[in-house]
């Protein structure tokens, strides 16, 4: 009975230790202590370049090291890790804690710069760097912490290397809290751009489980060669783990004009906002192309490249581009220039998503282009598109008149100052396309008197091209009551062009109060599929002139807009 007792003291006693261990939070995970209390110093790294890094990084409460009182000589590597954002370049933050600009740091580029090859015979007190193949695999997990602790490697035969900048990027990327990590323009300095790729590929990303942005911009980083294939199969700058979860990459300004082939990096595989702006890459990979997917595509970001010059002669730059521009989920952001070459190239390809989306940077050749693909894909004897279909692609028709006033004796005239026209849709080329507003016309008129009235043309009230875009096209205003204590009614419906017509001819006695009230939809504008040739995606008013002319008196006041 007593063995029985203590069992169930045993049992209860674990249980109740489970429970508390289920309901006590997860420690954080403590530094390494047999390099936590080092100083960035103890690896060659000058005082200037830790001050950098204490400057413009921050703690999770916002300060920074500097703020908190602290010097590189008490500044040590567990402090790194205790850092939200981590920052080698000089930056300013924004309320919420981010970054709000970041540039180069003349003070990391220049030492970064200055360092010699491991083995080249440099001088003690100038800094180092390795690149060898063996080099990389040392920054891994695993084994970064023993090169850590021991302050040195062995690379190739070459034993206990004390390469400076290879110490600076293992320590930077010891920043487990870190969530955004600025690596800014630390290689801007670098001649050659196989160099700069080796020594920003010395930055391991896969060691910092709580990454979500990371700035490599202004690197000098060039066609990315040798991260891509000199450097595969060792873990480097664009490679993730599965469960990391990086949503921003600012890899801008990099000189980058071509982009290898190969697969997408894991580090896109949840991004949702890339900076590609500044590279003038001129075609489009596989390797950027399935990043550029999985950013736009499946993920619903954004991707900037503004500096974008597609050579239209590769078929894959022009088919995967458009491709991306035809996206309805995320955007890619690219020149005016970029946009209207890709269009102009395959209009037959181009959706309604991407005739949205881009609508304000085409050009007049290209909202033509696009025209002539439809009525191309049209079926002649039903009229309906078979290939390709621009339904929800409107051309934006406002503002068509101003009220005016005219008088000789008793006669005046008052309408309504604006009159707006339902969007054309690049679909329908011709037809009717009402008005959405309602108009009204007021007239006090002599005996005899009539209205005339003539329209001029519909001119892009942008005017950013030359010469200004216009067209023409004519408005018609139906049959209608002219309500006064006496009733009279246009005859005809009155179809408006250059030449003037008449609107209304009053009878033999003076009028007052005349109104002619025009419900939304009653007013049409008529357009030709000729007069479209002269139209690209915009904004476009009209003016109509308004005639009042006394038929006693010969007088006529004129009001135009």
């Amino acid at each position: 009975m007593r063995k029985r007792i203590w069992q169930w003291a045993g049992l209860l006693t674990a249980l109740l230790m489970l429970a508390l261990a289920w309901a006590l939070p997860t420690p954080a995970q403590a530094a390494d202590t047999s390099y936590a209390g080092n100083h960035l110093s103890d690896y060659g790294i000058p005082d200037a370049v830790t001050e950098v890094l204490m400057t413009n990084s921050r703690y999770a409460n916002g300060e920074s090291p500097v703020g908190r009182g602290q010097t590189p000589a008490t500044f040590t590597i567990g402090d790194v890790e205790q850092l939200l954002t981590v920052s080698l370049a000089d930056v300013t933050y924004k309320g919420d804690g981010t970054i709000d600009t970041s540039t180069p740091d003349p003070t990391v580029a220049a030492w970064i710069a200055s360092a010699k090859a491991a083995g080249s015979g440099a001088a003690a007190d100038v800094p180092t760097y390795d690149i060898a193949q063996n080099a990389y695999s040392l920054n891994s997990a695993g084994q970064v912490e023993t090169v850590l602790a021991n302050k040195a490697m062995s690379v190739d035969g070459r034993n206990n290397e004390q390469p400076a900048v290879n110490f600076l990027f293992q320590i930077v990327a010891s920043a487990s809290s870190a969530a955004i990590v600025d690596l800014d323009g630390v290689t801007s300095q670098v001649g050659d751009t196989i160099t700069a790729q080796a020594i920003m590929a010395l930055f391991q990303t896969d060691r910092l489980p709580n990454l979500e942005t990371l700035i490599i911009s202004n690197d000098n980083l060039g066609d990315l060669q040798y991260i891509m294939y000199t450097l595969q199969g060792h873990p480097s700058l664009f490679n993730v783990t599965s469960a990391q979860h990086v949503t921003s990459l600012d890899m801008s300004n990099n000189g980058i004009t071509s982009f290898p082939s190969g697969a997408a990096f894991t580090i896109g595989a949840h991004l949702t906002d890339l900076n590609f702006n500044g590279n003038p890459t001129t075609q489009i990979s596989g390797s950027l192309n399935e990043t550029l997917i999985q950013l736009i595509v499946r993920n619903g970001g954004v991707g900037k490249l503004d500096s974008l010059k597609p050579n239209t002669d590769d078929y894959n730059t022009v088919h995967w581009l458009v491709t991306l521009m035809n996206a309805a989920s995320g955007t890619m952001q690219i020149s005016s220039g970029a946009v209207n070459v890709i269009m102009q190239a395959v209009p037959d390809l181009v959706s309604d998503d991407a005739v949205n989306q881009y609508w304000p940077q085409m050009n007049q050749a290209t909202a033509q282009a696009i025209i002539n693909a439809v009525n191309q894909a049209k079926d002649p004897t039903t009229g309906k598109t078979t290939a390709i279909k621009h339904e929800n692609v409107t051309l934006d028709i406002l503002d068509l008149v101003a009220s005016g006033e005219a008088s000789t004796s008793i006669n005046s005239l008052t309408v309504s100052p604006t009159l707006t026209i339902q969007p054309i849709t690049l679909a329908s080329p011709s037809g009717t396309y009402p008005s959405t507003t309602a108009f009204t016309v007021q007239a006090d008129l002599d005996a005899n008197a009539t209205i005339s009235v003539y329209m001029r043309e519909w001119v892009d009230t942008d005017q950013t091209i030359t010469p200004t875009p216009y067209f023409m096209g004519g408005l018609t205003f139906p049959a209608v009551t002219i309500r006064n204590r006496a009733t009279s009614a246009l005859t005809n419906a009155l179809t408006l062009a250059q030449n003037a017509q008449i609107f209304y001819q009053n009878g033999s006695q003076a009028q007052k109060g005349l109104t002619a009230d025009f419900k939304p939809g009653a007013i049409s504008l008529a357009l030709s599929p000729d007069e479209l040739t002269h139209v690209r995606p915009g904004t476009y008013q009209a003016s109509i002139t308004w005639t009042v002319q006394d038929a006693q008196t010969t007088n006529s006041d004129t009001t135009r807009k």
